[in-house]
């Protein structure tokens, strides 16, 4: 009798469950019936504001592939003199609305907090998308309210006085330790830096340095090795066109692991850029020359026996960024030699791939190489075996290079506005430590 119960409940709570799904499906059937079409927007290039800008604009869908958007939103970012960030907005529009394009700019400044900077995005987009909306069949009803008591009085919108004259300071400091029973290990240094940054004139100051030590005692084995680093990097530039500007700079360095006891190189030099700097923020692409006597000043004898020289070198640098609705793309090239010897030289090129290329696949690549004929600094002395397994010591390399590359694929359904954080990090992560290794 208790099992034929029992049976009962679990037939009548199957039902039960059944009815509410089937009560769903025609209910969520009925409204998509009777709603109106809503816009199909693509984000692309706010992915740190994603959940925040679909729960604040509910009124489109959003969809994760932009052939099958009605808008394609791509942002793109650059940094701005006062440390801050010029968001530029582009509305692209697809299908029905091809050829109907926009953009809006939001710009930040290094005293914006997140949420400041989201609000604000996400008010511009809801203005950018207005054009759109209205122009649908059956449009959603929405309504443009301006907050109430406030005039628009012209004087508000006149350049604000800046007293500080567009000068900004920055200053950063860290440190990290650990210790175990046989090792003791701690870092700390800092960074700071010093911009004025006009439409005609850019200079900027940076500098820092660091201190390291590793403290290794196992039986008869000790080991004490110490490392420091110090830098300072002066740039002025002067804009002459949209396409043309001159520099200067000065780089100072100090380095026991790369053996300089100290290093002056001052640089001169033109860049040249392919498009206009206005349109840095979706296409970049610049050719720099550059003329950079240098004076080192060595801790130990080098290979070439030297323990001071001078050296005259130049070099052209070649930098491309595009980002655009396919993907995006960042390179950059460098050449040197040294004058008179251009037996002694360096190329250095790196890339980074983004790459849509097809419905939800994504291709991601990035590589690095460097060759180097000519190491000038590398100390005479060998270094000994600790130095060689710890890395305090540069050692002599002809090349260097890394790659890394992926490939994401999403299928499923195209519309994700629905955003629900519940349990976002609760998946269950080993925490096997390797500190140290067992003896």
């Amino acid at each position: 009798m208790l099992s034929i119960n029992r049976r009962v409940v679990r037939c009548i709570s199957f039902v039960i469950f059944a009815g509410f799904i089937l009560c769903d499906c025609f209910v969520l059937k009925a409204q998509d019936s009777l709603s109106p079409p809503k816009l199909k927007i693509y984000l692309d290039g706010l992915s740190e504001f994603d959940n925040y800008i679909k729960v604040q604009i509910d009124f489109v869908d959003y969809v994760r592939d932009r052939l099958q958007s009605d808008v394609h939103l791509l942002t793109t970012t650059i940094q701005t003199g006062s440390g801050g960030k010029n968001y530029s907005l582009n509305f692209i529009g697809r299908n029905s609305f091809a050829g109907r394009n926009d953009t809006l700019h939001f710009i930040s400044n290094a005293n914006s907090t997140q949420q400041e900077i989201r609000e604000g995005i996400t008010q511009l987009i809801k203005l950018g998308l207005m054009q759109y909306i209205a122009r649908l069949p059956n449009y959603i009803p929405l309504s443009i309210v301006s907050p109430s008591g406030i005039a628009l009085e012209p004087e508000k919108y006149l350049p604000v006085k800046d007293k500080w004259h567009h000068w900004v300071f920055s200053i950063y400091g860290y440190g990290s330790g650990n210790a175990s029973e046989t090792q003791t290990n701690f870092t700390f240094g800092g960074e700071g830096s010093i911009a004025h940054v006009t439409d005609k004139w850019k200079a900027k100051l940076t500098f820092g340095g660091s201190y390291s030590e590793l403290n290794y005692e196992k039986d008869t084995i000790s080991i004490l090795s110490r490392q420091n680093s110090q830098k300072l990097n002066f740039l002025l530039v002067r804009s002459l066109t949209q396409h043309w500007s001159v520099g200067a700079t000065v780089f100072g360095y100090s380095s026991s692991f790369s053996n300089y006891k100290a290093q002056i190189v001052p640089s001169v030099g033109a860049e040249y850029s392919i498009f206009p700097y206005s349109q840095a923020t979706s296409r970049l692409l610049t050719f720099r020359y550059l003329l950079s006597p240098a004076y080192s000043l060595y801790y130990d004898t080098t290979v070439y026996f030297k323990k001071q020289e001078f050296l005259f070198s130049h070099s052209i640098n070649f930098t491309g960024d595009f980002i655009q609705k396919w993907g995006s793309i960042n390179t950059f090239v460098s050449a040197s030699d040294y004058i008179p010897n251009a037996k002694y030289f360096s190329i250095n090129a790196n890339a980074t791939l983004n790459l849509r290329i097809a419905k939800g696949l994504f291709l991601q690549a990035t590589g690095d190489f460097t060759y180097r004929n000519g190491q000038f600094n590398i100390r005479n002395k060998a270094s000994t075996l600790a130095e060689v397994l710890l890395q305090q010591k540069q050692l002599a390399s002809n090349f260097l290079y890394s790659f890394s590359f992926g490939i994401t694929y999403t299928f499923g359904s195209i519309y994700n506005s629905i955003v629900n954080p519940r349990f976002e990090h609760a998946i269950f992560q080993s925490t096997n430590s390797n500190y140290e290794s067992p003896d």
